[in-house]
């Protein structure tokens, strides 16, 4: 449903959308697929992050879990709202990974769920290296798939969220690595 402002201009009544559907990006558009993809993507490292906040007793890395946790959560409600902004399901329609078209199976940096799982199984000194081994590729494939995006005309709000998950995730990838090799001998 489209929001409207009405206005009488002398004498003539004038339906206004306050958000034209012209301006929406279509269903089957990169935009959509990117919000659609980038959402499933994210709710994998909320799940990987929450296992190792909960588990671990390293300040730092419960820190930087629940920044993960934390920010993608947000990410994904605002990208929640934008689908039902633009009038779209929220799943997809077809294949994932669809919109990137460099015909992949499998979103890039995704884990198995036995590399979730095994978060939760492995002695923790051993969980907190593999949660930064794994999220260290997530972040890779979220990079791969925001700059895919960012290839193609996106409005602005999903060219912000692209931008923004390239720049910070670049960063965190860093972090990450450096707490994985004071891990490691």
């Amino acid at each position: 449903m489209v929001a409207a402002v009405v206005a009488i201009v002398m004498g003539v009544v004038l339906v206004v959308p306050d958000n034209p559907v012209d301006d929406d990006p279509a269903a089957d558009s990169v935009a959509v697929g990117f919000v659609r993809d980038m959402r499933f993507h994210h709710a994998q490292a909320v799940a990987m992050a929450g296992i190792i906040r909960d588990r671990t007793d390293d300040d730092e890395l419960r820190t930087l879990a629940s920044d993960i946790e934390l920010t993608q959560q947000a990410q994904t409600g605002r990208m929640a709202g934008w689908l039902e902004r633009w009038d779209v399901n929220a799943s997809s329609v077809g294949t994932s990974m669809d919109w990137m078209n460099h015909g992949m199976d499998t979103m890039p940096g995704m884990a198995t769920p036995e590399d979730v799982s095994s978060l939760q199984e492995l002695p923790l000194a051993e969980a907190e290296v593999r949660f930064l081994a794994l999220m260290i590729a997530h972040h890779q494939g979220a990079i791969e798939m925001a700059e895919a995006a960012l290839e193609h005309d996106l409005p602005p709000e999903v060219e912000r969220l692209a931008t923004g998950i390239v720049e910070a995730q670049t960063s965190e990838i860093s972090y990450m690595q450096d707490l994985l090799e004071a891990r490691t001998p």
